[in-house]
This record gives structure tokens, sequence and C-alpha cells, in this order.
């Protein structure tokens, strides 16, 4: 829904602004009927299904290539915590007096647009690539993505009705300067590397010591000749659908600090040493090999007179910012919010998640 939220932005921007000039209470609703499928969440007074979570779940699987149980069981934290976060700025939206009869005009007129010219085939794409089975049900999702923009909206400073946003996001020349100075490493284009992984899973092969036996051997094949591809679709815990192979990712991407020094230090069809895989607990939970598929050398950053370079540096650090205040009003709605969850799933509020993260300096931009 990421393509609908961008749409309506503008959208909500102007309602928004006709709000300011006549508030207006919320309107109750009946949302009439809903498909229940058993409940994986409470927030506030909405549900979340088991079948909702599990999709969402889907979809990070998919993206995320996790392994292990422990990989699981963090995804699916996460999965919940961004959706508890997306229903509590959705309902925070839908209480700040725009009124309905704005908010139904303003669907009517986007999905209208959407569906001007489609066929039947066309139509039914375009629901499925909206996580929607019908007409009715893209309705409510467009409608969910239209009050929580009006929130997001809001904390950024946004949809004011004109004149100086009420929080300022005008961008200092010593704030420029020292944006520039400090990031002044990452500002140039970066040096990049397509890198092909064969991961082993400990708990795969038993224990630690076999899996990492396993690997060296297969090191020994590839050195001799031995397709790596091939070993990744037969052995690998990872990346089995690409045989291994990642897109283009940028050396300040890479997050494993074994694997960033490797390829720091490395040319292109480099094939690494066996590089560990630590567990949270201490232990170890795999082992991989890496080989350079390719590699794109960087260049150096513009100087700091450099108009483009400026106004780019300007709007990150403007979203920079503005991801901040989101997060800040996120964890406003979360403490003041009724969640529960199933026992079993351990959810932490999006504070105690960041907590555990390197934290980022104030000067640093928005990559």
């Amino acid at each position: 829904m990421k393509n609908i939220l961008l749409s309506l932005t503008l959208l909500a921007s102007l309602l928004m602004g006709a709000a300011n000039s006549a508030t207006q209470e919320p309107q109750a609703e009946d949302d009439g009927w809903l498909d229940f499928d058993g409940v994986a969440l409470i927030v506030n007074g909405d549900i979340v299904t088991l079948r909702e979570l599990n999709k969402l779940l889907g979809d990070a699987k998919a993206r995320a290539a996790a392994t292990t149980v422990q990989d699981n069981e963090d995804l699916l934290e996460r999965v919940a915590e961004e959706k508890i976060t997306m229903q509590l700025q959705t309902q925070a939206g839908a209480e700040m007096g725009i009124a309905k009869e704005d908010v139904d005009r303003t669907i009517n007129r986007f999905l209208a647009d959407q569906r001007r010219g489609k066929g039947a085939q066309e139509t039914e794409d375009w629901l499925a690539q909206g996580g929607a089975a019908d007409l009715g049900e893209m309705r409510l999702n467009v409608e969910d993505e239209l009050y929580r923009s009006f929130w997001v909206e809001s904390q950024r400073g946004r949809g004011a009705g004109g004149g100086r946003p009420w929080r300022d996001r005008y961008v200092r020349p010593g704030q420029l300067n020292e944006a520039y100075i400090v990031n002044k490493d990452v500002l140039g284009d970066p040096t990049t590397f397509r890198l092909q992984f064969l991961v082993l899973a400990t708990n795969a092969w038993g224990d630690a010591e076999t899996a990492k036996d396993a690997l060296d051997d297969f090191r020994e094949q590839i050195e001799g000749g031995a397709d790596m591809g091939a070993l990744v679709d037969e052995y690998g815990a990872a990346l089995r659908d690409t045989r291994g192979i990642t897109d283009w990712i940028p050396l300040g991407g890479i997050a494993d600090p074994a694997v960033r020094s490797f390829c720091t230090d490395s040319t292109e069809g480099a094939l690494s040493s066996v590089i560990e895989i630590p567990a949270p607990d201490g232990g170890v939970q795999g082992y991989q090999l890496v080989r350079i598929v390719a590699r794109i050398e960087g260049q150096m950053a513009p100087p700091f007179n450099d108009g483009t370079l400026q106004s780019d540096l300007a709007q990150r650090l403007q979203r920079g910012w503005d991801n901040a205040r989101l997060a800040q009003g996120s964890d406003a709605l979360w403490r003041s919010a009724y969640i529960r969850g199933p026992v079993r799933l351990q959810i932490s509020p999006p504070w105690v998640r960041r907590q555990n993260q390197p934290a980022a300096r104030a000067t640093e931009v928005a990559k």
C-alpha cells in the first residue's frame, strides 16, 4: 500500500487544510459485517486478524530470507510492531476531525481515477497488487491509508492550510555545512558490489564443527572450479532463489563487519575464507563463504559549493528530522494505547528495539 500512501499525500494535505478552517467532530460509522478469522492482535478497539498478520509475515519472509527459528521469531515481532504502529497512526488520523463526507469524496475520486480505462483482468491485477480481494476491501484499505496519511503529514508539519509549517523544516547554513563535513565519506557514489553467498546453518549440520568442515571442503571445490551456485542450490541456507547472488549493495550497506572488511580489501572475483556467523547468545549459528561477483568503484563527494549536492543534502536532513518526529509521535501513541496479543508473542515497543541498535549522530543524514 506504499504507492497508495504516496498518491494520497496531496489530497490529505488539502483536506487537513480544510479541517483547520472549520474543525468538525469525527463521525461514528457502522462498518457493517467484517470477515473474522481469528484474533491475532487487539489495538485499542481494532482487531488484526490472523489472516492479515500471516500475509504480512509471508511478505516479510520473502524479502528477509530468515533461516533459523530465532530469525523467524524476530521477524514476527517486527512485523507485529510495524502493524501496530500503522494501526495506531490510522486511528489517530481518524480522530483529527476531517469531515467524513470529504474523506468519502476523496476516496471515490481516487478509486475512479485508478479504475478508469482498466479492463476486467487489469482491474483484478490492480486489486491484487493492493492486497484486496474485491473493490470493497480495496476501499477499506484506501480509507485506512488516507487516515494514516493525515496523521503522518501532521507530524511532518505539512497540510497546515498554508503559510510556514508549524514545525520548522528550514535547514540553516551552519547545519548544512556540519552535515556535509560529518557525512562527506558517504555523499559521493559509494563503491558497490554484487556478492554471492554460500551459507550453512549450524543446526542443519548437527554442530558448528561439522558445518565448518563442510564449508572448508566446499571452498576447496570452488577454488578447483566447482560451480558455487550449484552448491548454494543444494546446500545453501539463504538466497537459493538467486543461486546465492545479491542485488547491488553499497559498501556501507553490508551489515556484517567481517564481510564488509573482506569486500573493502578484495578485487572482483575474490573468494573469502570461511566467515563465522555469530549467534545472539554468543555461540555460532552458521558459516558463510562470500564471492565478489562484480565491483564498481565509487566517486568522491562533490565540493560543498555544488548546488545539486546542497539541495540533496538539505532534503536528506529534512527526511531525517521528519523520521525523528514520526518516531516521537508514534511512541506517544504506543504509550497511551491498549495493545494485546498472544502470550507467546513478546512485542517490544519501538523505542526498546531502537535502543538495541547503534545510536545515530544528530548530524547524520537520512540514507
